[in-house]
């Protein structure tokens, strides 16, 4: 059984979304080091804690790279909820956006949170909206 290109590319862009969630939780831990680590709740502003990790020499350049990051984040939810009239995202779109998840994440602080590292993602039970 073969999926559509459509279906195809949604899982992409989810796998995008999460790797971006993971990223900002990861970063966020690391800096604030709270009590229940890994949450994934605010995202886009927790990916603001990797600049932490860069050097004022690069600020300018990761900060433009956060701001590519959240972009991707606001598209790709609107695309995954149906709110977005790029019903067939073109593929070139998709890499560019994986592209961008690559280079943020050279960033990323070096340890991971336990049920990261396994393999796991955490429940959506816990987290605060």
């Amino acid at each position: 059984m073969t999926l559509a290109l459509g279906s195809q590319l949604r899982i992409e862009i989810m796998e995008l979304r999460i790797r971006l969630e993971l990223l900002g939780a990861r970063a966020f831990d690391e800096v604030c080091r709270p009590s229940v680590r890994g949450r994934q709740s605010r995202a886009k502003h927790r990916l603001l804690f990797l600049l932490d990790a860069v050097s004022d020499d690069e600020s300018v350049e990761a900060y433009k790279l956060l701001r590519l990051g959240a972009y991707v984040m606001d598209q790709s939810s609107n695309i995954l909820h149906g709110r977005s009239g790029l019903v067939d995202l073109p593929r070139v779109i998709v890499e560019e956006w994986r592209s961008i998840v690559e280079r943020l994440e050279v960033f990323a602080p070096v340890s991971q949170p336990e049920e990261e590292a396994s393999g796991a993602l955490r429940s959506t039970d816990d987290i605060d909206r």
